[in-house]
This record gives C-alpha cells, structure tokens and sequence, in this order.
C-alpha cells in the first residue's frame, strides 16, 4: 500500500532501530562490551534481511521510545555518563508536558513547553533546556523518525556576560599562608599557576607529568585530552610533596 521508496525508508529505519535497541540492551546486561564491536557484528548479520515493523493502533506518545534509541546513540557517539542522565531526565519531563507523536511536534508546542519549564530559570539554565530540544529533534530529523526539526528555529536566550576576576597577589599569598601540609601547599600552588580545574587535578597521574617541560596531560570536560603548564615554584613543591607523602599510587592528589 505505500510507495516503493517509503517502504525501503520505513524498512531502513526499522533495521537501524532493531540494531540500536540491541546494542542498548546488550550495554545494559553487559557493561564492559565493546559497544562498536557488538554493532559492527549485528549489522553484519542484518545486512541482507529487512526487518519490517509491526503495525500497531495509535500511539499517543513515542517520545519515551525514540529516547531510548537516541540516548544509546548518544552513548555509542562517547557522550559522558552525566550528560546522558541530564538529557534523559529533561526528555522524560518533556515528554510527560507534552503527550503528542513526535512528528507532529511543531515550533510553537516547543515554545509554549519552554515558557512553562523555564519560567523560574536562569538564562543559563534555559538554554541548557533549548540545547538539549535541539539535540533530540535533530537527530530525530537527520534519522528519518520525523519530517522536519521543529526545534530548529529556536533561539537562544542572551546570557549576561560576567568577566571572572584573577586573585590578587595578596589573595593568593592569603592562601599561600593558609597552607599548613606539603600537600596543601603543592596542590595551592599548581591550581593557581596550571588555571588547572579541580576536577581535571584530581585525575591526573604522576606518569602524566613531564618535568623537565613542566607540562602535565589532563583529562577535561567531554573527555576531551590537553596539556597544561605549571610554575617553577609548583615543580618544587610538588616534588617536595610526593618525597612525603604515604602510598605508591601513580595519582597525583
């Protein structure tokens, strides 16, 4: 009953979504599995069969069962953990204001869910909302689940710009007086002089750091890898630190 080029569409997507639906289920069951590994092997075993999905009666709302395929994307693509869980509870909220198919979502049933979400949030924090309506339909669209991105003419709300202002030299001697450990004192010193975040400090390792350049690899937001240089002064008080402290981890702090 349909033409020949929407049912090779429907079909296609149906092949798509059967592999990303056992990729998921699999990850779930067996965390440790290389995910790209298990999909490479699933599309090779579908690759001449067309899976066809079932017909079913109305559906008021897909947007719970498309989110668990775009998050499994999302997470086969590297996305962290913490992100994931951030889109998957937003989506659900999403999905609970607005009980309609996903392919007949327009412009404006985003807006009027945005005024509603958003009303007591920081612009921050409401294009942190119109980010994540933007990621989800436009992978719905470039996926085929739907016929246009209806998030696509959204806008972003203007942030004020707020410029972050360095310590003192008095500040920081505050600090550095305030140091009682050699720990203390060495990690003061590097934050400071590496603009190093915390939670980037945490992770590195001792084999990280190159000495002689006074460099040391970190592992950023996003997974992301880069280098960083520290002081002089750092170097010696990191050196004097690690000759005290207990253990033989390779963790620096």
């Amino acid at each position: 009953l349909f033409p020949y080029t929407t049912l090779f569409r429907s079909v296609s997507i149906a092949n798509n979504e059967v592999i990303i639906r056992l990729v998921g289920k699999l990850t779930l069951e067996f965390p440790t599995i290389d995910q790209l590994k298990v999909r490479k092997i699933v599309e090779e075993v579908l690759y001449k069969y067309d899976i066809v999905p079932q017909e079913t009666g109305l559906v008021v709302s897909d947007v719970e069962d498309k989110l668990m395929i775009y998050l499994a994307c999302k997470r086969l693509d590297g996305l962290a953990k913490g992100t994931l869980k951030n889109y998957e509870n937003n989506l659900l909220i999403f999905s609970s204001m607005l009980i309609k198919p996903l392919g007949s979502v327009c412009t404006m049933d985003l807006r009027m869910f945005l005024a509603q979400r958003c009303v007591n949030l920081a612009p921050g924090s409401t294009n942190q909302q119109i980010y994540i309506l933007k990621s989800f339909f436009g992978w719905l669209s470039d996926e085929g689940y739907i016929p246009g991105d209806p998030a696509k003419k959204l806008k972003l709300t203007k942030e004020p710009v707020r410029l972050r202002q360095p310590l003192t030299e008095e500040q920081m001697e505050i600090f550095r007086q305030a140091c009682i450990t050699d720990r203390e004192k060495a990690l003061t010193e590097f934050l400071y002089s590496s603009a190093c975040r915390l939670n980037d400090a945490v992770s590195i390792s001792i084999s990280d750091i190159n000495w002689s350049e006074c460099t040391a690899i970190v592992i950023g937001k996003g997974n992301k890898e880069r280098e960083i240089y520290f002081s002089i002064k750092a170097k010696i008080l990191l050196r004097k630190y690690l000759k005290t402290r207990k253990g033989t981890g390779d963790a620096l702090f």
